[in-house]
């Protein structure tokens, strides 16, 4: 897969220069001023957790995803507005030069590799959001492949993680497709088609798991394929948080 071929922090630095290039560009009109200090929130939180060395055991992926704060609001303290996008991949760049084995982030110690995809999704979630806030006649940030692939990865990762199982398989063409159980364990697929069946494409997965998309609104909108009697994410939505 394209997408994965990409190292973490190269999927990473590539969405952020996406986006720092893109707002720069737009001008005052491209993105709202208070959505702006979210972003310098979201990466300044990895340059702070790349610059914090441990030697904590490091905590898998699934436990260090948690709910983002896309809205400006809701985001913490963040300071510079506009005039702080143009340092944001070159400080990135710099502290993950820098960085120890194994860092501690606001969840816990993580592998830099971790951490960088947890700040990933992050990022696309904010992207998400932004491209979501926009009127009609202003175009939406790019998704990278990189950026798609690796948070679609992550997130699934960790929704079979969390509900390990075989009764369910969840597809995310072109970049995941795992098993889980959802409820009960239900049937144990072996071999051949799962009897219960989910899939969907990455906007909408990614969507559906930091709950801005509503499993029902998906599944009759046809942006969710679901067949089997355990074919029901409702209960394990949204992954984060």
């Amino acid at each position: 897969m394209a997408g994965l071929r990409q190292r973490p922090a190269e999927a990473l630095l590539e969405q952020y220069a996406t986006v720092v290039e893109a707002l720069t560009a737009a001008g005052p009109d491209g993105a709202a001023p208070d959505r702006l200090p979210s972003l310098l929130a979201v990466s300044g939180r990895l340059v702070a957790a790349l610059g914090t060395q441990t030697v904590e055991r490091p905590r898998p992926l699934d436990s260090l995803l948690g709910r983002p704060a896309p809205d400006g609001s809701r985001s913490g303290d963040a300071s510079g507005g506009r005039a702080g996008l143009r340092d944001v991949v070159p400080a990135l760049e710099q502290a993950l030069a820098g960085a120890a084995p194994v860092v501690g982030t606001r969840a816990g110690a993580a592998t830099v590799d971790d951490a960088v995809t947890a700040n990933l999704v992050e990022l696309v979630f904010w992207v998400d959001a932004h491209n979501r806030s926009l009127p009609a006649d202003v175009p939406s940030l790019t998704l990278t492949r990189g950026a798609l692939a690796r948070s679609t990865r992550a997130l699934t990762a960790t929704l079979a993680a969390r509900h390990p199982g075989r009764s369910v398989e969840v597809r995310v063409p072109p970049y995941a497709a795992v098993q889980c159980a959802i409820g009960d364990p239900g049937p144990r697929h072996t071999r051949g088609t799962p009897p219960n069946v989910v899939e969907t494409d990455p906007v909408t997965f990614l969507r559906l798991a930091a709950g801005t998309l509503d499993w029902a609104e998906a599944v009759a909108t046809g942006r969710v394929s679901a067949s089997g009697l355990r074919a029901d994410l409702s209960s394990v939505l949204p992954i984060v948080g």
